[in-house]
């Protein structure tokens, strides 16, 4: 049974090069089912720059569903999208909060932009 969920913005432990990691707000696009099969989970991080612009999906307050209690002041935005820097995370690879949860309608515009700027598949 999966901790986390498609969806939801979470804490990962990323590689940030010669042997350095970093915590990064990333968002989990694979399905459950992938981390029952194998135990893992694909992430997409996240980043309040907008470089590489052809690979960003802009993601917007509106397109959140928070957890009861968030702190508005907490927010993650202006927050990007990162559709090439998709890779695989163990469990114990993310940290245990979960900052939100993107409503469905935008969730699909990412996995959208991410198929066409990472794969060249336009739906």
């Amino acid at each position: 049974m999966p901790k986390f969920h498609q969806r939801q913005i979470v804490n990962a432990h990323y590689a940030v090069g010669r042997g350095e990691f970093e915590w990064h707000p990333a968002l989990i696009v694979s399905a459950d089912n992938v981390f029952d099969a194998e135990g893992f989970y694909y992430l997409v991080m996240m980043s309040t720059k907008d470089h590489n612009p052809e690979f960003i999906f802009e993601l917007a307050e509106h397109m959140i569903t928070r957890p009861a209690g968030w702190r508005k002041q907490a927010q993650i935005t202006p927050s990007y999208i990162k559709c090439q820097l998709m890779d695989i995370f163990w469990p114990d690879q993310i940290g245990d909060k979960i900052f939100g949860t993107v409503k469905p309608a935008y969730f699909r515009e990412i996995i959208t932009t991410l198929n066409r700027a990472v794969f060249g598949i336009a739906f």
